[in-house]
């Protein structure tokens, strides 16, 4: 298929064609090719139909989130469900109308009551095409320990500073926000999932192994800087922030 190419370009007197030459005194650079300006009013026409197309894809799933979150919360009537499987029913249903298995759609209604429930601020945002589902999983994910009081003042907290400009800031900042709102309870968290913490060595193919260690961001091993020997390559070794550090070492 062939691109959409531009048709019109606006400038001081109006939009015209692609021959309309430059107004004398105008806010447009001197000199600047008609053609170049009608690209690129063609490319600014083509970012603003995504950014509609995104922002509307945010508000249908704000929608699908709602609807879900109905079906997580329906309790059949008296009599209806004798062998108590409505729930199971219910996931099938959604399973099929998605087109994702049934342990899928099980998340799904899950994440859903969870959203309506304890984060509506969040849920708006996605509406608002603010959010992506992405960001508004990452807020879900960090604020599941919390009660409800302490989820609605972490997700005010986060969104009062905006979405980031990547997914991955926007998730540490989640991280950062439960511990600033809740501090004891990180705390206690972190201590009591201190017996996870280990370290293990995965073989490779290759003859090669990789070393990993489950801790504390705050106890990461330092990077290692090499020597003038056999300095240490970006691909030597990869982290993996807030879990721990993975060092790899490949040929």
């Amino acid at each position: 298929m062939a691109p959409r190419t531009p048709s019109i370009v606006i400038n001081a007197t109006g939009t015209t064609g692609p021959s309309a030459a430059t107004v004398p005194g105008s806010e447009e650079e001197v000199g600047v090719p008609v053609e170049h300006r009608v690209f690129e009013g063609w490319l600014s026409e083509c970012l603003d139909r995504l950014r509609a197309a995104v922002a509307g894809i945010a508000a249908a799933q704000a929608v699908a989130i709602r609807v879900q979150a109905e079906l997580a919360a329906a309790r059949p009537p008296e009599g209806y469900d004798e062998l108590g499987l409505f729930g199971s029913v219910v996931a099938g249903e959604v399973a099929g109308v998605m087109r994702i298995s049934t342990g899928s759609a099980e998340w799904h209604l899950d994440f859903a009551d969870q959203v309506v429930r304890r984060l509506p601020v969040g849920l708006e945002a996605l509406a608002a095409g603010v959010l992506d589902l992405p960001r508004l999983t990452s807020l879900e994910r960090a604020t599941s320990p919390l009660d409800d009081g302490l989820a609605g003042r972490v997700a005010d907290h986060v969104l009062g500073k905006g979405p980031r400009a990547h997914r991955r800031a926007f998730t540490a900042a989640c991280r950062y926000g439960v511990i600033k709102i809740d501090p004891e309870g990180a705390a206690r968290r972190s201590d009591e999932r201190r017996p996870e913490r280990r370290v293990w060595v995965e073989p490779e193919d290759d003859g090669m192994a990789v070393l990993g260690r489950c801790c504390p961001r705050t106890g990461r091993w330092p990077a290692r800087r090499g020597s003038s020997r056999s300095p240490t390559r970006r691909w030597q070794r990869r982290e993996r922030v807030g879990v721990g550090t993975r060092c790899v070492r490949t040929r």
